[in-house]
């Protein structure tokens, strides 16, 4: 029974950072497009 819930634990891991990864790419995203929409406004 150990090697599964070792498994999972590893799944739930891997998950955990791929979501927090995927939602600072968003960030990033969102603020480099708020970055251009300022410049383009102030010239």
């Amino acid at each position: 029974m150990f090697a599964p819930n070792l498994l999972s634990a590893n799944s739930l891991i891997l998950s955990k950072e791929l979501t927090t990864t995927f939602c600072q790419d968003v960030t990033k995203t969102k603020f480099t497009a708020w970055l251009e929409a300022v410049k383009c406004k102030e010239e």
